[in-house]
């Protein structure tokens, strides 16, 4: 068997997670700039702290996610090969297309469902926390880490979750695949044209307001 990329931290139902390098270098992104917002309401150390903290919440979150995927392609039989994380993402390969649109569906959507379920939590937690604590402050932040990678995944077009939700929709009603993954394609060029453009004028508003 060939060696995988990536450096691996975890099995999950005896399936390896793995580290891409370009996550050590976000991570580290991450903490540098995390720390230097942080450093208004908490001392230097407690800010790299809570930076590093949240570093690994996120990664945390998107491990979860996957092994949404994970557990519900295993309950339908599915051969699974390895989570791997990212850049910017998440990554379940599983080596055999699921048989019908329901089971596509079913596989699909509860990554989002698992991030969405995390948001809820955190969300529950943190309010039953003293206000503008540190652990109120890192459950916010993995409240609405979680929330975008919930609502991200499930829009409507391939590579995302919602793209293939899509598909096993179109797949469901035409009877298909082949168009349907087709169609989810198309879909998913048409939303990075939109998606893209708005997610850089969002970052350059945000880092002209720091």
């Amino acid at each position: 068997t060939p060696r995988q990329p990536g450096v691996q931290i975890a099995r999950v139902l005896g399936v390896p997670v793995r580290l891409m390098p370009s996550w050590f270098l976000f991570a580290a992104y991450l903490v540098i700039t995390g720390q230097q917002v942080l450093r208004s309401r908490v001392s230097p150390g407690e800010a790299y702290g809570l930076a590093a903290a949240f570093v690994l919440l996120l990664l945390l979150s998107v491990v979860l996610h996957e092994v949404g995927h994970l557990a519900v392609a295993r309950a339908f039989g599915l051969p699974v090969r390895s989570i791997t994380v990212t850049l910017l993402a998440g990554f379940t390969e599983i080596t055999e297309p699921p048989q019908t649109p329901a089971r596509e569906y079913a596989v699909a959507v509860c990554g989002p469902m698992v991030s969405l379920l995390l948001s809820g939590v955190a969300v529950a937690g943190a309010a039953a926390l003293p206000d503008d604590s540190v652990a109120q402050l890192l459950l916010f932040g993995a409240a609405a880490t979680n929330g975008t990678i919930g609502v991200l995944n499930l829009l409507p077009g391939l590579p995302l979750d919602g793209g293939r939700v899509l598909r096993s929709v179109v797949w469901h009603l035409g009877g298909d695949a082949e168009r349907a993954t087709r169609v989810s394609a198309r879909a998913g060029m048409a939303l990075a044209l939109v998606v893209i453009p708005v997610l850089f004028l969002l970052i350059h508003r945000r880092e002209t307001r720091l």
